[in-house]
């Protein structure tokens, strides 16, 4: 049995871009969701614009014209991406087991309400699977016969996942200690520029240079040898490109391509004979996306240590003051 997609809790997270959050939730509607939950970050301090802007979305997502539980967990203040963002997925699982994430630029066709229905099912029980994409950054490279492969890197432009696997999420990073040292990623990854990029873009977040959260959730997967149930063409677009995007202006527009040509079924999704990551897949990404530019790469390290100096200067001042 494969579930229907209009059977798949769906969370939609929004915030204050009224043009794609009306399209992605033209997409959302056409998918009849049972059950919708919406969540919404607050107004900016100081950014005026926000409050007009933050009112249309809401006014966007209250328009639920099928049949539909709604659920809302709106903020009244602006509590930044990371909190806004790792709290709505939290509530959304405090009601339900398993359901598809989707924030306000991220436009899935309806293949990909299918595909999610029918892994999460599939993978309910096994541990070994801790998230389903929508996105695929391949170039049109096809891994095996499945409608999907498996991958160490869980994108979360559009993804599905299981309120088992949420629950190991450690947005403080406790576990991977000090990224200065060897840490898990050394011998997670065979390629040691993959891992120094790892480990500086979870620098990054960790001393708050970027205010994320997806980061940590792979972080969490990676240590917990969790995989990723990958689809062989993208089935979610990111159209929040652009000045008004919080952290993906810039991104190379290919990436974000969607396409479903025929030659990948996902109706019915076909799932392949067992569940390994396809090093080759991943080593294929990273190899297409360059990584990270050694510009970026070399501007993280830059903050990562400015951010080392500034923390052990502020303890050096807050040992005086307890010593006079």
């Amino acid at each position: 049995m494969q579930l229907n997609g209009s059977d798949v809790p769906v969370l939609f997270i929004v915030f204050n871009r009224p043009e794609v959050t009306a399209r992605v939730f033209a997409s959302i509607r056409a998918a009849r969701p049972k059950q919708l939950f919406i969540a919404a970050d607050g107004p900016r301090k100081g950014q005026e614009r926000d409050v007009p802007k933050c009112a249309e979305v809401r006014k966007i997502v209250s328009q639920c014209d099928w049949d539909c539980e709604v659920k809302t967990l709106f903020c009244e203040q602006n509590v930044g991406c990371r909190a806004a963002v790792s709290g709505a997925i939290s509530w959304f699982f405090e009601h339900v087991e398993e359901g598809i994430i989707l924030e306000d630029d991220c436009l899935p066709i309806p293949e990909f309400f299918t595909f999610c229905g029918s892994v999460l099912e599939r993978y309910r029980q096994d541990a070994r699977v801790m998230a389903i994409s929508g996105n695929n950054f391949q170039g049109g490279q096809v891994w095996g016969d499945a409608s999907y492969f498996f991958s160490r890197r869980p994108h979360t432009w559009g993804w599905a996942t299981w309120r088992r696997a949420w629950s190991l999420c450690d947005l403080e990073m406790r576990c991977i200690g000090d990224l200065r040292e060897q840490t898990p990623l050394d011998w997670l990854f065979a390629d040691t520029n993959v891992a120094l990029s790892w480990k500086l873009a979870l620098a990054h977040s960790r001393f708050g240079v970027v205010n994320t959260w997806d980061y940590e959730w792979f972080c969490s997967c990676l240590l917990n040898h969790g995989l990723c149930a990958t689809p062989n063409t993208n089935l979610v677009e990111n159209i929040g490109q652009g000045p008004a995007a919080t952290h993906t202006a810039g991104v190379v527009e290919r990436l974000s391509r969607v396409g479903c040509d025929g030659l990948v079924s996902y109706s019915p999704v076909v799932h392949p004979q067992s569940v390994f990551c396809s090093e080759k897949a991943d080593a294929y990404e990273y190899e297409q996306r360059g990584l990270y530019p050694l510009k970026q790469r070399m501007s993280w390290m830059y903050h990562y240590r400015r951010m080392r100096k500034a923390r052990r200067l502020k303890l050096k001042i807050r040992k005086l003051y307890e010593g006079a």
